[in-house]
């Protein structure tokens, strides 16, 4: 289970997301954000949901301090359009990952999906970063989106199209340059968010294996020996992540193949 802090004074907000969360995650109750960086320190969750506009410095100051301190938490914002509409620009500006508004995608599933986008988009930023330094910067900026986009069903044509380019025009730069091709990036992207998912425990093989495309747990475990060198069992004991971006770097990186790894 993914640990997730839940930031409000709102019971009916809180009972809303434990409903939604508690088969799923690990849901800790704060009320203040005072009592956030010794939780943090103590607990150290995978994501934080808070209620925006509780806390005047929430937008400007907490998101930032949190960025710079804390940069692999995933961050949610419960907002109220109606009362608040600049909180949503805001909150994105500010670097949320992702948002939930009062009464429009607040239902469980809704809730559930949020908080595995947001989720999936604070593990794009620990490849990102982990790969920052050692391999070409085409490279992280695929990478990262095909970890981010791992159980969307991407394509080579959503890589493409992110670098302003078609597919043909992307493949021709890759192999200039020595690297993977897009359908070789994506099958690395789902490496990636699977390991994350071993990291955290917060699903089993099986039904990590089906979200990511795969016919079965073995099948998953297979792919992942075959690029990874582990097997699933070996990369939770050994840090699945840092593993899995340390294989990148080696097999798939080219010349540029020093720096730091994944924190």
């Amino acid at each position: 289970m993914a640990t997730v802090v839940l930031l409000t004074r709102d019971p009916l907000l809180r009972a809303r997301v434990h409903g939604a969360l508690v088969r799923h995650h690990r849901v800790l109750d704060l009320s203040r954000w005072a009592a956030l960086p010794g939780t943090i320190l103590l607990r150290s969750p995978h994501l934080l949901a808070f209620a925006a506009g509780e806390d005047g410095g929430t937008v400007d100051g907490h998101i930032g301090w949190l960025r710079r301190r804390h940069p692999s938490l995933a961050l949610l914002a419960y907002v109220h359009l109606l009362s608040r509409p600049r909180d949503a620009w805001a909150l994105g500006y500010a670097g949320a990952d992702g948002l939930v508004v009062a009464g429009v995608n607040d239902d469980r599933p809704a809730l559930r999906g949020a908080v595995d986008r947001a989720l999936a988009r604070a593990v794009a930023r620990r490849v990102t970063r982990g790969l920052t330094g050692r391999v070409d910067p085409l490279l992280i900026r695929c990478a990262a989106r095909a970890t981010d986009g791992a159980t969307d069903g991407l394509s080579p044509e959503h890589l493409a199209e992110a670098e302003g380019v078609g597919v043909r025009s992307l493949g021709r730069t890759l192999r200039r340059r020595n690297l993977p091709p897009p359908g070789r990036i994506l099958r690395w992207g789902g490496h990636f968010h699977a390991a994350a998912a071993l990291d955290r425990n917060d699903i089993t093989v099986e039904r990590l294996a089906h979200a990511l495309g795969y016919s079965s747990g073995p099948a998953l475990g297979r792919a992942l020996r075959r690029d990874v060198g582990l097997a699933p069992s070996s990369l939770k004991e050994r840090g699945a992540l840092a593993c899995a971006v340390d294989a990148f770097v080696a097999r798939e990186g080219g010349t540029r193949s020093s720096g730091p790894g994944v924190r």
